[in-house]
């Protein structure tokens, strides 16, 4: 099961990164809004990834959450008051920002209980960092062109982005840890991470810096 948990998250990070090649190749001009949302076909937007998630997740229910994990986790319990207990993978990408405490303790108690949580963005909030024992910092990028690499036995494959001027990466982990994926900028002289895997109580996280 964790095998495949990984190999799914993997796919939806390949995805998402093929999908904004793909429009940086494109000669149009190009809304480089970020806006994360599941229904825009621009640079960063998800509607590629939104329409391959029945398919990357087979014989599982997909619902998109317009609640906070707070609200919407804590009332789909067993304890709750929904028409279903939540299980599986919460999967977020981009604006965390609106993440507080509650909504991050629910998190964290769902991926404790069997379930795993992906979350991918530039920086997370800091009451998660220190929950899990991360730090994110900076690395300045002249050109503006990162190279990332996800460490996965079926894909070596190196992916090159531009406009990239800062590219961000874990300078802390907590020892347990697995590193999935890497970034180099053509201004470092190593590759630091910035996608992990954390297993935490019965589940696992996953954190990724580049949405």
């Amino acid at each position: 099961m964790k095998k495949e948990a990984v190999a799914i998250i993997v796919v939806v990070v390949i995805i998402v990164g093929l999908g904004l090649i793909s429009t940086l190749n494109s000669k149009k001009v190009v809304d480089w809004t970020e806006s994360f949302d599941e229904r825009s076909n621009k640079p960063y937007g998800l509607s590629v990834l939104y329409k391959e998630l029945p398919r990357l997740f087979k014989d599982n229910d997909i619902k998109t959450v317009y609640h906070t994990p707070y609200y919407y986790l804590s009332a789909n319990s067993e304890d709750g008051y929904g028409d279903h207990i939540a299980e599986g993978t919460y999967m977020i990408i981009g604006g965390t920002n609106y993440l507080d405490e509650s909504s991050v303790d629910e998190l964290l108690y769902f991926a404790e209980n069997g379930n795993t949580l992906f979350i991918s963005d530039y920086y997370f909030p800091s009451v998660l960092m220190d929950s899990l024992g991360v730090k994110v910092n900076y690395a300045a990028n002249k050109d503006s062109i990162s190279s990332y690499q996800l460490r996965h036995q079926k894909n070596t494959k190196t992916i090159s982005i531009d406009r990239n001027s800062n590219a961000s990466y874990f300078e802390m982990l907590p020892v347990k840890a697995n590193v999935l994926g890497t970034l180099k900028t053509n201004d470092s002289v190593s590759k630091q991470p910035n996608f992990i895997e954390i297993p935490f109580g019965d589940g696992f996280v996953y954190l990724h810096l580049e949405p």
